[in-house]
């Protein structure tokens, strides 16, 4: 994740002012294996965290046998496994907010950085052992649930019509609003 910023930043430094840049800076984490740095890692392990939620529909006998499937936890795991696995994805994100952080810092000295747009967004949420699952495997609220951030420089003015009213349909709809 370090390298990715490394090199981002490389490119900002080194770039052609004169003219306009794209640049996109992927992430592979937290994506398993959830091997942040250790600095990281020890802000979470061994502390509290938030115990995964458990409706009254799931079905124990897949965590009580033998073998992993890799979209899901079926498999023996224990408390211990799920703080490990969880302490390792919350520092992974918390490692990846730092590197958003020396990024976002390297774009401010730039007079560019008044017309450039940051949009940070993610492929997916993380089960988490929610109702006994790992990754990204049903529609239950870990998995589809991303951030979406978009910072605007000063100058930068974007069009924009909301097209819900212009579509006929009543504002008290649920829609995306896209």
């Amino acid at each position: 994740m370090s390298w990715v910023v490394d090199e981002s930043i490389r490119f900002l430094e080194t770039r052609d002012r004169t003219r306009p840049f794209f640049l996109m800076a992927s992430f592979v984490r937290p994506h398993s294996p959830f091997d942040a740095p250790a600095e990281y890692f020890e802000m979470y392990y061994g502390k509290e965290l938030v115990e995964p939620a458990l409706g009254d529909w799931v079905d124990r006998s897949l965590t009580e046998s033998d073998g992993m499937v890799i979209d899901s936890v079926h498999g023996r795991h224990d408390a211990e496994l799920r703080h490990q696995a969880m302490a390792g994805y919350y520092a992974c994100i918390t490692h990846i907010h730092h590197q958003i952080g020396r990024l976002v810092t390297a774009l401010e000295p730039d007079a560019t950085c008044t017309n450039t747009v940051v949009v940070f967004t993610s492929d997916h949420g993380e089960m988490l052992f929610d109702h006994e699952k790992f990754r990204k495997v049903l529609p239950y609220e870990g998995s589809p649930r991303v951030p979406l951030i978009v910072r605007c420089g000063k100058n930068v003015r974007l069009p924009g019509e909301d097209a819900v009213p212009v579509c006929g349909v009543r504002s008290e709809s649920v829609v995306e609003r896209r």
